[in-house]
């Protein structure tokens, strides 16, 4: 009859069904207790804390008002609520929040038609249960597991590998971006410095062309002149000194 309770239970809460089946298998024993007035006496346990209309919202399991922590424990008391987790082998601090869920949930399931059972019929709604064995408590269970032990050496690559491939890449493409040639550098730009060369080259070969035609055109006016200007004949060293004499 519980046992989609107790599933819903441990799924919510991320502890164990075995630790649910406790809790509840604590609860029943508190709302068949005829010397304390049985489900009526536990009842009022809940008025006195000021939860009149939430237990009128119970009654049924129609419209359930949420059940806190804290007034669960003001209600049954921090003494209850530490037995009621050690029968679970929850801590305190886990185990009020669950049992905060069930009770709601239990009072709905015992008083289907809204109205309190006798104990007598409680107990015999509940005779399979209470008669039932409870289950062996797993103390470790819901206990927080510790982390493995962290191994030195670790199999693939060591760690340091992709940090080093990284920075070689960056250092590529840095010299590539420094570089005297770049991929994305225009065409006509790469080509800039044959064209230099070829234009000094060229400067350089006209250079010696213009003066080569610069001396030939002296040369010419030269021969020109001295054709225009015949020469005159030259006397005998004899003769010129005899005139002279």
């Amino acid at each position: 009859m519980f046992e989609q309770l107790v599933s819903e239970a441990a799924s919510r809460f991320n502890v164990s069904p075995t630790s649910v089946t406790a809790l509840l298998r604590g609860l029943f024993p508190l709302v068949t207790n005829e010397s304390t007035g049985g489900l009526t006496g536990f009842l009022d346990q809940f008025r006195r804390a000021g939860l009149g209309d939430a237990i009128s919202s119970w009654l049924g399991g129609k419209d359930v008002r949420p059940l806190t922590a804290p007034q669960l424990e003001s209600a049954l008391g921090d003494a209850t609520v530490d037995r009621l987790a050690v029968s679970s082998g929850l801590a305190r601090a886990a185990a009020a929040p669950v049992l905060a869920y069930l009770v709601p949930k239990v009072i709905g399931f015992l008083t289907p038609n809204g109205v309190v059972p006798s104990t007598a019929a409680l107990r015999s709604q509940l005779a399979g249960l209470l008669d039932r064995p409870a289950p062996a408590i797993d103390r470790h269970a819901d206990a927080p597991r510790a982390a493995p032990p962290v191994i030195a050496e670790r199999k693939g690559l060591p760690a340091w590998i992709p940090w080093a491939s990284a920075a070689l890449i960056a250092l590529v493409g840095f010299l590539w971006l420094r570089g005297p040639f770049r991929h994305d550098q225009p065409a006509a730009d790469r080509l800039q410095p044959r064209r230099q060369g070829e234009l000094l080259g060229y400067r350089a070969g006209r250079g010696h062309a213009v003066g080569d035609s610069h001396r030939a055109q002296h040369d010419l006016r030269r021969s020109k002149r001295d054709r225009r200007s015949p020469r005159r004949p030259q006397r005998p060293a004899g003769a010129m000194a005899r005139a002279s004499g």
